[in-house]
């Protein structure tokens, strides 16, 4: 008897001690998921009104704000270093477009759309892959990309702001992350610790797209957060595919062996980081997530539903734009890890989008021109994961969508 409860008093106090150094931890490295912390969540006061303030969107989730300048670190999410990171500027526009310097006042002709590689993070306004184009095309390229935008967003960006735009080149561009973005309506699911960043999503229902709104309409729902739980656990496939297993929940000893080599991998390299103030080991640790997050990415191109949504988000695009007179063209921007993956299989992991899509709109798939450079890692500002285009990178990207836009008639040369 005396045995058993000094196992239950030991049990008690390792728990005790892993609560603890797991909060810890947590502070700094927001993937190390904790039921109280990422689940259970209290949204402060101060924060809600910071997210109401900066860019709360209650049709898309998030918006940059009007009339805004924002300054950024090139560098990648999550990474950490002793070294000074450059920082670039972001200007919106009144019209909240980002601003595109010498050209504001030249004729629009050209409307992009999509996420952080439309926005062309990282670089500053001059040096956007939009900026150059202006100066192939003598036009003002208009840049309505956001971070962290899935094709679902941009597409409803696009139908919020083009209402009475006709006769335009409307470009629509992503990542091939996208398709993991078009199933979320949290992102913090399968991007752990993006807490705000609720978002609408299409389903396909009797072979037509649905539109699942916003689950956050109004910023004072997240004071009582709890009552959205459920909507986003049934509507978000990510919390079951990826966030469920890796949540961490009472009694932490066993609930650390569910992944068990995984968590102890991270845990050491964070413990490491923290005793010898290492950024090395937590780049190793944030490199070890990114990794399981691209092997996601890839898997979902194996999901014929999957891709079957991806499908027809772009043919509902290019419906809308053709409806309005338009000429729809889609972009896809390669990350940097992805075009070692097909370099390596040599086979583009996404070619049956492109297969399918080509027949309803023009496609161009940038990973083509990039593989023929002999030194890749100069087109992006690092070699991480997701990586954004550099300087270099945004300039080559211009000059080959102008030579696809005159090639197939969008503009003349």
């Amino acid at each position: 008897m005396i045995f058993i409860i000094q196992i239950i008093i030991s049990i008690f106090l390792i728990e005790l001690i892993l609560v603890k150094y797991l909060k810890f931890l947590r502070k700094s490295f927001q993937w190390l998921i904790l039921k109280e912390l990422d689940l259970n969540i209290k949204f402060s006061k101060k924060l809600i009104e910071k997210f109401y303030k900066n860019s709360f969107d209650k049709s898309l989730g998030w918006a940059p704000r009007p009339n805004s300048i924002k300054f950024d670190e090139v560098k990648s999410f999550g990474e950490k270093s002793k070294k000074k990171y450059p920082k670039v500027k972001y200007q919106i526009n009144k019209y909240s477009e980002r601003f595109n310097p010498n050209f504001e006042k030249k004729r629009k002709k050209i409307f992009t759309f999509g996420d952080s590689f439309v926005f062309a993070r990282h670089v500053n306004d001059n040096n956007t892959w939009q900026n150059k184009l202006s100066s192939l095309t003598d036009s003002n390229v208009v840049n309505f990309g956001v971070g962290n935008y899935g094709i679902d967003q941009s597409i409803l960006r696009m139908q919020k702001v083009l209402k009475n735009k006709k006769n335009k080149i409307i470009i629509l561009g992503f990542v091939p992350e996208t398709i993991v973005r078009i199933h979320s309506c949290w992102r913090h699911f399968y991007e752990y610790g993006n807490l705000f960043a609720f978002k609408p999503r299409f389903i396909i229902k009797n072979k037509n797209l649905k539109l699942i709104k916003n689950p956050i309409s109004k910023v004072k729902e997240l004071t009582d957060f709890k009552k959205k739980l459920g909507f986003l656990k049934k509507n978000d496939i990510w919390y079951k595919k990826k966030f469920k297993s890796d949540l961490l929940y009472f009694p932490l000893v066993f609930s650390l062996f569910k992944n068990f080599p995984k968590n102890l991998i991270l845990i050491f390299y964070l413990t490491i980081s923290k005793l010898f103030c290492s950024f090395n080991y937590h780049n190793k640790a944030w490199k070890k997530i990114l990794k399981e997050n691209s092997k996601f990415v890839y898997k979902s191109y194996l999901n014929k539903e999957m891709i079957n949504l991806t499908i027809e988000q772009i043919k509902y695009f290019s419906r809308v734009v053709k409806k309005n007179n338009g000429k729809p063209m889609v972009i896809i921007f390669p990350y940097h890890e992805d075009l070692h993956f097909i370099s390596s299989r040599n086979k583009i992991f996404y070619s049956r989008i492109i297969n399918k899509v080509s027949k309803y709109v023009s496609i161009l798939d940038l990973s083509e021109s990039f593989l023929k450079k002999k030194n890749i890692n100069k087109y992006f500002v690092n070699s991480f994961y997701g990586a954004h285009l550099s300087k270099i990178g945004n300039k080559h990207c211009a000059n080959e969508i102008y030579d696809y836009l005159v090639k197939n008639k969008f503009i003349k040369n």
